[in-house]
């Protein structure tokens, strides 16, 4: 849920019509979304590195100082 909030903006402006599904770290929805095909998730370079994904946007955050970074990847 958090990164779903930290990064409303970005998601409303870039992905208007994506289904959001919170889930209970940003790496399990990683992991989900790789099993899934046409599913991204919001997480870290290391998860997408660890199940396959591809970066598709960085610095998707709504607030560019906070200390959590955030990435679609796919």
């Amino acid at each position: 849920p958090q990164a779903l909030a930290q990064c409303r903006s970005f998601l409303e402006e870039s992905l208007p019509k994506a289904r959001l599904v919170e889930s209970s770290s940003t790496a399990a929805a990683v992991k989900k979304a790789s099993k899934q095909r046409g599913a991204a998730a919001i997480g870290t370079e290391l998860a997408a590195q660890l199940y396959g994904m591809e970066i598709l946007a960085k610095s998707v955050e709504a607030i560019p100082n906070n200390y959590t970074r955030f990435l679609v990847i796919a």
